[in-house]
């Protein structure tokens, strides 16, 4: 019986998210986890903008649209396009 494991989408594979705009995230924040976890909508968006505001929320939610990698490749989140399931 142990707790369910929830898959997290590092925020640094999250397309258009850069050094810079991490930085930004983590002085308003505090730490990666009260980003993807605790920070609002509204607070991202204001923050990073709406692009950027809807990949974390689409992370932290599982919606994200990731094309799985293989054979030599790695997998990529692309950006702005949710899955809807």
């Amino acid at each position: 019986k142990r707790c369910p494991y929830f898959y997290k989408t590092p925020l640094e594979f999250i397309p258009g998210l850069g050094a810079k705009t991490m930085q930004k995230l983590l002085n308003c924040f505090g730490t990666e986890m009260n980003i993807i976890h605790k920070a609002s909508a509204a607070e991202l968006n204001k923050l990073v903008g709406e692009r950027t505001a809807s990949d974390i929320v689409a992370a932290r939610e599982g919606r994200l649209n990731i094309i799985a990698g293989g054979g030599g490749t790695y997998g990529k989140v692309i950006s702005g396009q949710a899955q809807t399931n």
